[in-house]
């Protein structure tokens, strides 16, 4: 009888930490999540991905990018 290996989690939408003037905002992206260091857009403005790590909203399994200004 053949046994499954580990199954590996595969994330197809993520959440967007995004700086602005006032704070922080949280947005949702679509498809893969992009890796860390990685240049994205959010509304035409350029940012780098800082980090991708969990989400901060409880129970949400998707994976968080964190971005900074470019």
């Amino acid at each position: 009888e053949a046994t499954a290996g580990p199954v590996e989690e595969t994330f197809s939408d993520y959440v967007l930490f995004v700086p602005g003037e006032s704070g922080y905002a949280l947005s949702e992206g679509e498809g893969l999540a992009p890796h860390a260091g990685a240049m994205t857009e959010v509304d035409g403005i350029p940012f780098r991905v800082l980090k991708v790590g969990r989400s901060p909203l409880p129970e949400d399994r998707r994976r968080c990018v964190f971005l900074e200004a470019a």
